[in-house]
């Protein structure tokens, strides 16, 4: 697909991210041909979304069990810490069982930790999306950002319901409050990730 300037904005099959050279010129041609500012971001938020699918069917190629350890790492940690608690007997300070109190406590941190990861990953592999011309740092950045904020409130959404559902009763209280916990853990973790990778955030390679 193309815009109206004939410049290619959507990837032909096969192309994956190359298909979205001079994405920034084509969003301002666009705005300029008519297309309006909700034409110009739609090119962007596409190519975004790009960059994630990117990501996740790159980060674990090869593994036989794929984009599911972004899944399946929090899983084993939360239950090897229930294990920890169950055997040596461990009292907890709340009323809460021992999953929830985990929960609360763990996934902040490792999304945290993840997103600051992520976003040194997408710093140091990501150099060669830039040579396309309109994909800048802050894409790339945002992206690996955007898809560990998706996996952390995934992974917290299915481990607050599987563990009601399997152990209950729900002891979340208020899971607004606990959501914007999560998300200020998120943005600490981009923040961190963004200040460690550079003064060239924002720079373009044009």
């Amino acid at each position: 697909m193309r815009d109206r300037v004939g410049t290619s904005v959507l990837p032909e099959r096969g192309k994956g991210v190359a298909g979205r050279g001079r994405l920034h010129r084509s969003v301002a041609l666009e705005a300029r041909a008519g297309g309006g500012l909700g034409a110009a971001l739609a090119l962007w938020f596409a190519a975004v979304e790009t960059l994630m699918v990117r990501e996740v069917r790159g980060r674990f190629a090869g593994d036989p069990l794929g984009y599911l350890w972004a899944y399946l790492s929090p899983l084993f940690w939360i239950v090897t810490l229930a294990a920890a608690f169950h055997l040596l007997g461990r009292r907890l300070p709340i009323d809460a069982d021992v999953i929830s109190f985990l929960i609360s406590g763990l996934l902040p941190y490792m999304l945290f930790r993840g997103t600051m990861l992520a976003l040194l990953r997408a710093q140091r592999n990501g150099g060669g999306l830039l040579g396309l011309g309109g994909v800048c740092r802050g894409d790339v950045l945002l992206a690996a950002a955007l898809l560990e904020f998706l996996n952390g409130c995934l992974v917290w959404g299915g481990l607050v319901l599987g563990n009601a559902l399997l152990f209950g009763p729900f002891h979340l209280d208020d899971p607004l409050r606990a959501l914007f916990g999560l998300s200020l853990a998120w943005g600490l973790g981009a923040a961190a990730g963004a200040f460690l990778a550079g003064p060239g955030v924002a720079g373009r390679i044009e």
